[in-house]
């Protein structure tokens, strides 16, 4: 692989170069490797810099946070449950707050309550 400290380091990435594949690219005449890496390039495609996983519970963590989940039977059950509680909560949460912006963000962390309950059960 190339020397990476003499490219172009420390210009804003407005670029995104994104590669789960063994197949080289290259910037500006200077071929990077993009085994299992996201690349940064600046919009004239000079590269900036690469996150590698080399790491395997870096690996891991990415691939669990970050993609979509086939969900077990159970885990349907669970967040059908969950999602009977939440909309009876939010119309209580609207029945007896005065509209504010108090209420509203009550709301809104109803919501991320939900998306965190269902990530729990999806994740894990």
């Amino acid at each position: 692989m190339e020397d990476l400290s003499k490219l172009n380091y420390g210009t804003t990435a407005t670029k995104i170069v994104s590669t789960n594949t063994d197949s080289d690219k290259t910037f500006n005449g200077e071929t990077i490797s993009t085994e299992n890496g996201i690349y940064f390039a600046d919009v004239k495609g000079n590269f900036i810099s690469r996150a590698d996983f080399t790491d395997k519970k870096e690996k891991e963590l990415i691939e669990k946070n970050y993609n979509s989940h086939e969900l077990k039977e159970y885990q349907k059950i669970y967040m059908n449950q969950l999602k009977e509680c939440f909309p009876l909560l939010a119309k209580n949460i609207i029945n007896y707050c005065p509209d504010s912006r108090e209420r509203s963000l009550a709301l809104t962390k109803l919501e991320e309550c939900m998306f965190w309950a269902n990530a729990s059960i999806a994740r894990n």
